[in-house]
């Protein structure tokens, strides 16, 4: 009798010990199996700031000289010209300049001139200059204010010679740059060579309109 309650006690803690295993080793598959939850990183968004656009600047367009053709020089800086371009070698401040096209912020021009029947090569008076350094479409104040160059009314025109002091008379209908104003003087060389002379400036006005370049 002792025996048998002996052995039933061994039973039940056998059974017992069975069933803890098996409640443990289901734990561990049930830790093993239930997901992990994903790390949540932190995200830093870096904004960009916009880049500035920089408005390009305004070029003389060719249709602005759409009715005139004319302009007076107002700088003779010559610095933004590429080397490889053909410039003009005898600029000077208040001169007119006929204007055969303008193209990236360039002007391509002849210096009005008179050379009278004298032949010469005119590479030195034509070429390129910046569009900027030209005053387009000059009103008649412009004209009278800032210009040099004049056309002498046709006809003949009574003259001064600075040698001699004689008094004699020119051609007119032909183009003119002033070496000296004075009052209502003004000092000028003559076409084809010659003494230089004095012309009233009543003589003289800003018609350029016979002058379609070299």
């Amino acid at each position: 009798m002792k025996t048998f309650k002996f052995n039933r006690l061994i039973l039940i803690i056998s059974t017992l010990t069975v069933g803890l295993l098996v409640l443990t080793s289901c734990g561990d598959i049930i830790t093993k199996v239930e997901p992990e939850e994903p790390e949540t990183k932190e995200t830093t968004v870096v904004e960009e700031e916009p880049e500035e656009i920089e408005e390009p600047k305004e070029e003389p367009r060719v249709s602005e000289l759409e009715g005139e053709r004319y302009a007076i020089i107002s700088d003779v800086d010559l610095s933004r010209v590429d080397e490889n371009l053909q410039k003009p070698e005898n600029l000077q401040k208040g001169g007119v300049v006929y204007i055969h096209r303008i193209e990236n912020g360039l002007a391509f021009i002849d210096i009005i001139r008179d050379f009278g029947d004298v032949v010469l090569n005119y590479d030195s008076f034509r070429g390129y200059i910046p569009a900027e350094n030209l005053i387009l479409n000059p009103t008649e104040e412009d004209y009278k204010d800032k210009a040099i160059t004049f056309h002498i009314k046709p006809g003949e025109v009574s003259a001064k010679e600075t040698v001699t002091n004689n008094e004699i008379e020119i051609s007119g209908g032909s183009y003119a740059t002033a070496l000296e104003i004075e009052d209502d003087q003004i000092l000028i060389a003559q076409a084809g060579g010659g003494h230089s002379v004095w012309i009233s400036k009543d003589d003289v006005d800003f018609d350029f309109s016979g002058f379609t370049g070299y």
